[in-house]
């Protein structure tokens, strides 16, 4: 029994120690997403509401995240030396293109679809795959450092307004 007991609690000991880490990890995980909200989706907002597109915060969302595919799918085109300079210019042509017309076809009241974000991030990750693309990491690094600098950038933010 005491065996057991002894077990247990050995057992237990990094659940403990994870409650710890997730604890230090809290306040990085809430200053990235505070930042996002105030430092990101607050002044694309107001931007949008500026030239007469009033949406909203989960249509901003949305449409920040497609803006961040689009543009590392944009710069992964350019990046690949097998496509030829006409084709980069109309793969990009149509990625801005995209963009617009899902600014312009979501509404202000309106929310947005589990399907609306499900079938970009499927044509996100398939495109290298159908491409054949040899180098696939390259393709993702973009998107991938874009949404991990926002707690970076949110650490730093707040390491230089800390006063004590």
């Amino acid at each position: 029994m005491v065996y057991k007991i002894l077990s247990f609690s050995f057992a237990m000991a990094p659940l403990a120690s994870i409650s710890d880490s997730v604890f230090q990890w809290k306040g990085f995980i809430l200053s990235g997403v505070e930042f996002y909200r105030t430092g990101v989706q607050f002044w694309f907002r107001e931007a949008l509401f500026y030239v007469g597109f009033e949406r909203s915060v989960q249509v901003v969302d949305y449409l920040i995240f497609i803006g961040v595919l689009y543009l590392s799918s944009i710069y992964s085109v350019f990046m690949i030396s097998e496509i030829s300079v006409k084709s980069r210019l109309l793969l990009s042509i149509n990625y801005i293109s995209a963009f617009f017309v899902l600014l312009l076809l979501t509404s202000s009241s309106s929310g947005v679809a589990w399907l609306q974000w499900l079938v970009p991030i499927v044509m996100y990750i398939s495109i290298p795959i159908i491409l054949d693309y040899p180098y696939k990491i390259s393709w993702y690094a973009p998107f991938i450092f874009a949404i991990a600098s926002v707690p970076i950038l949110a650490a730093v933010n707040i390491g230089l307004t800390r006063t004590s």
